[in-house]
Order: C-alpha cells, then structure tokens, then sequence
C-alpha cells in the first residue's frame, strides 16, 4: 500500500527504528542514482547478504521480508528518489506496487508532495 504524508516531521527520528510489531526505514531525501538507492534500501531494510543490487533481486526482498520478526514494515521516503522522468523511477515504483500487491505487511510512504508524480509515473508504466 502506498500512502501519502509530511515526512518532514519523520526526519528528526532515526533512519530506522523497531518496535515488537513495526519496523520503520526511513530513507533520506537526495538518492539520485540507482546504485544509491539500491544501498541505502539495503542498508535501512537489513536487506539479506545476496541481495543482488538489482531492480528484480528488490522486488523478491521486498515481496518476503522473512528475516523480520515484525508485522508491519514501513519504508519511508524523505523525497521521491531518482530523477524525475526517468526509466528508472518507473521502475522503482511498479517494483514497490508489485511488492506491496504480494506482501500485505509491507506499507510504503512518499511525502504529499510526491503524489501526483507517483500516480501519473505508475499510469504510464501500466
């Protein structure tokens, strides 16, 4: 599921946090590349050790989340990240929609801002 909120409010917390039923991964604002995003979402999801740095490899991680113990898991995103326009921004969000779609724990949160470019970026890949 995704969900649209002031994430600015989030950025004095941790870059992540746990609790005994929700995880929370915060990424920062400024991932511009794809390489960058792809660490940063390994690093703050705990990703496993053979994640394979790809756009396939992320959405079976994203799909499982078996090495968490909590029930709900939120990754939130500072700003939208990557270039605006850009393949590789469609390709991130259909790989979230299709995560979300086949792992009802996971929720994933753009700031308001970002709605309208999430929506018309997701309709174009469709």
């Amino acid at each position: 599921m995704f969900v649209y909120r002031d994430t600015a409010d989030d950025s004095a917390e941790s870059s992540s946090e746990a609790s005994r039923d929700k995880f929370v991964a915060r990424l920062p604002a400024g991932l511009r590349s794809k390489q960058k995003l792809l660490r940063a979402l390994a690093t703050k999801l705990q990703l496993p050790h053979y994640f394979g740095q790809n756009w396939d490899a992320l959405e079976e991680c994203l799909a499982d989340f078996s090495w968490f113990p909590q029930k709900k898991i939120e990754l939130v995103h500072a700003d939208l990240p990557l270039y605006t326009g850009g393949d590789q921004l469609g390709i991130y969000l259909s790989v979230l929609a299709s995560a979300c779609e086949r792992c009802e724990r996971l929720t994933v949160i753009f700031p308001t801002s970002a709605r309208q470019e999430v929506e018309e970026t997701l309709a174009g890949e469709r």
